[in-house]
């Protein structure tokens, strides 16, 4: 069965593409900035990051 959900994902991609233009371009261009932002964010080093207590987490005293 998981053959004909891949089958109709494909046709709903072509589908869209190819009627709604416009549609498809902005879905392209959305998709194409999340994962830019989501590169630049998992690329920050842990050095880079806030330490606990300056965005509200107290330390716990060791």
């Amino acid at each position: 069965m998981k053959i004909l959900r891949s089958i109709g994902l494909g046709i709903a991609i072509i589908t869209l593409k190819l009627l709604m233009p416009e549609v498809w371009h902005s879905f392209e261009s959305t998709l194409v900035s999340f994962f830019s932002t989501m590169q630049k964010v998992l690329a920050v080093s842990p050095a880079d990051a806030l330490p606990a207590n300056v965005i509200g987490f107290p330390q716990v005293p060791k």
